[in-house]
């Protein structure tokens, strides 16, 4: 059966019902609907005791007419979102930004999605989505390599509170011979990655060191590692800076949220597969512009290097 709206002479009966406290099982048989229709009518319009059928109506009418009221898809939309697209943002970043630079008001990134595949938008296929998940390892051989907890951070690094706090992991390359040590800042997001060269772990220490030294040191207090084995050199590297690092516990890469979710995105960058020693300074310092210019749903779509700025 298809749906119709409410009448006015409905709704009356609707609210002659209640007052007299029938049940919505007997209003439906009376006005041959279902139940759960009479239920969200009066749900949705102020209760069993606040329903009033006049109001009900004049709302009724106000929703009709802004129903209809869809974004019209122009050529300067329909060009800046398929820049966007192209720039590997994900249509809900893509509705948050536009929203946020006051370029459209009213959009849903479901509708970006439609018109993707009606093939609306130039240059633009499902092959421009980005890839949603990641295939998980049954089994995790990696151990403990001593140091800190992640249990002992400060509460204020664990709620966010102060910049300066980085979540740090690899992506690896081709056969695992090559690899990137990623680093993310658990409030901004701002990432930076370095190719690691010969002995992983002696490449991890002199990369922090060299960050370290970069640095203005407020942007630089702890770093909350995996368990890999890259990462043994945590005492030099503590011994030698001012930075605090702890470890996440095994298999629980949730614990590092932010660092998780910033290797997925650098995926689409260096798919696995790539030899990552191939990787030349320009096209690392393109990926790092783009991604800190990506805008992010957890910053309120703005992008990692507009929060960092805003600290600095």
């Amino acid at each position: 059966m298809s749906y119709r709206h409410f009448s006015i002479e409905e709704r009356n009966c609707i609210a002659y019902g209640l007052k007299n406290k029938e049940s919505m099982r007997s209003m439906a048989k009376t006005l041959n609907r279902s139940h759960t229709s009479i239920l969200r009518e009066v749900r949705r319009n102020g209760g069993n005791k606040l329903y009033n059928p006049c109001k009900a109506e004049k709302l009724s009418i106000k929703r009709k007419k802004n129903c209809g009221a869809k974004l019209k898809l122009t050529e300067e939309l329909s060009l800046e979102i398929s820049k966007r697209l192209i720039n590997r943002n994900s249509p809900e970043q893509i509705v948050g930004r536009l929203k946020k630079e006051k370029i459209v008001k009213k959009l849903s990134f479901k509708t970006i999605y439609n018109w993707i595949y009606k093939g609306l938008l130039p240059k633009i296929s499902k092959q421009n989505l980005r890839r949603k998940g990641k295939t998980k390892s049954s089994t995790d051989n990696r151990g403990k390599i001593g140091g800190k907890n992640i249990s002992e951070r400060p509460s204020k690094v664990e709620k966010r509170r102060e910049l300066g706090h980085w979540e740090g992991d690899t992506i690896l390359g081709k056969d695992k011979k090559s690899a990137i040590l990623t680093l993310v800042e658990r409030v901004s997001r701002f990432t930076y990655i370095f190719i690691l060269e010969g002995r992983r772990s002696e490449s991890v220490k002199i990369k922090m060191i060299k960050l370290w030294k970069k640095l203005p040191k407020k942007l630089f207090k702890s770093v909350t590692f995996d368990n890999g084995k890259e990462f043994s050199k945590h005492e030099e590297i503590e011994d030698f800076t001012e930075i605090e690092i702890y470890f996440s516990n095994p298999g629980s890469p949730h614990e590092r949220g932010s660092n998780e979710n910033t290797n997925g995105l650098l995926r689409e960058y260096f798919p696995k597969g790539r030899d990552l020693d191939g990787i030349s300074n320009v096209e690392m310092s393109e990926v790092l512009l783009e991604l800190n210019s990506r805008p992010r749903k957890c910053l309120n779509y703005s992008t990692p290097l507009e929060v960092l700025q805003l600290y600095l």
